[in-house]
């Protein structure tokens, strides 16, 4: 789970028309897909909700992206200032929240949920304001067997790649107690930029220039389906746009493959 510094040129995906994607995506079985309306419908009208609102300047905006889902477009800085996403994120986490005990946020960057939730303890080795400096390498999942009873890994486990997917969320997975509940997120541009052309013969036994968007989506479906465990999927969409009649990888401050697992 160490950080792979491999990074792939982006010209690997080759031109696919926008129509037969959207094609190919009605075919998915997605199991508890995200659903929009309920987003529009039901969250601002829950306590959490208002509880958020109440913690954050009068200014922050709710942003949404191009295909008119709940997004994270802003920029690193604009995200830091105005915390746009932190209303997606908390829609995505809601039930886990409901959990008196501590919440451990895997990989927290700057710690930036605490604010909201009093029972947040962050993991990062990178930023001063996390409560502990720990790394999630090998040694850490080994040392935290069963440990977790509430754990979130928010675009923090993504530094992987496509061939280790499932070994990574098995490794969460690993560090939950029995009935343990966590809540992962993946950027699917990120897998790819980080996976070998090794990696990506195992996977597909053809070169990147001989794949496109629809190989790399099949694969993770047929990962996501074949986990072993209780899951669910709480957006499932890979925020896949239209920029001048191409595709492209969304790249989400909450990923694009979101997970809630149960042990």
């Amino acid at each position: 789970m160490l950080y792979d510094k491999y990074v792939r040129d982006p010209s690997w995906l080759k031109a696919i028309d926008v129509e037969q994607f959207r094609t190919f995506f009605k075919t998915l079985k997605l199991k508890n897909p995200y659903h929009e309306d309920y987003w529009h419908k039901y969250f601002p009208t829950t306590d959490l909700y208002k509880h958020i609102k109440s913690k954050l300047a009068p200014t922050t905006k709710e942003i949404w992206t191009s295909s008119g889902q709940p997004g994270n477009t802003p920029t690193p800085r604009e995200n830091q200032l105005n915390s746009y996403w932190t209303f997606n994120t908390f829609y995505y986490i809601e039930d886990l929240l409901k959990f008196d005990g501590p919440i451990y946020d895997l990989g927290c960057g700057g710690n930036l949920l605490k604010p909201f939730v009093d029972n947040i303890i962050g993991i990062d080795p990178f930023h001063p304001d996390a409560d502990i400096g720990d790394i999630c390498d090998e040694g850490f999942v080994a040392g935290h067997q069963n440990y977790f009873d509430r754990l979130i890994a928010i675009n923090s486990l993504h530094f992987c790649a496509l061939d280790k997917f499932s070994s990574t969320v098995d490794d969460f997975y690993s560090m939950l107690k029995p009935g343990g509940v966590g809540y992962v997120t993946f950027s699917l541009a990120n897998m790819v930029a980080l996976t070998s052309d090794s990696g990506w013969n195992t996977i597909f036994n053809k070169h990147p220039d001989q794949t496109n968007l629809i190989d790399v989506v099949t694969y993770l479906e047929s990962c996501i389906q074949a986990m072993p465990y209780n899951f669910h999927i709480v957006d499932q969409n890979y925020f896949v746009q239209r920029d001048y009649g191409q595709l492209i990888i969304g790249n989400e401050v909450d990923g694009n493959i979101r997970l809630v697992v149960q042990r």
